[in-house]
């Protein structure tokens, strides 16, 4: 059980740490390109999933995949509708195609 009189809360310290770092412009948290890879070892693992195939980086980062909505509104319809019976398409490895 934490004992927020005895102990320090991590999640608290983290925050200190990188506000206090950030005002004296001392910012050590590069944490942006891991991130990004971490993302993208997301978006490969999805793409291989999908496809069933072999997915290279490379490759990956030049398809040409663009995942952002076309169009930013609240009454938007989303990227992806159930058909007629209220099923949504589903990717089929070895089916679907990213390439």
């Amino acid at each position: 059980q934490f004992d927020k009189k005895t102990e320090n809360n991590a999640y608290q310290t983290e925050h200190d740490e990188l506000f206090a770092a950030i005002a004296k412009g001392d910012y050590k948290f590069a944490d942006a390109e891991r991130g990004a890879f971490s993302t993208m070892t997301s978006i490969l693992g999805r793409m291989a999933t999908y496809t069933g195939q072999m997915i290279e980086w490379d490759k990956a980062i030049n398809c040409g995949l663009d995942l952002h909505p076309k169009v930013y509104d609240w009454n938007a319809l989303p990227p992806l509708v159930p058909d007629a019976d209220g099923h949504y398409p589903i990717a089929i490895p070895g089916v679907t195609k990213y390439f």
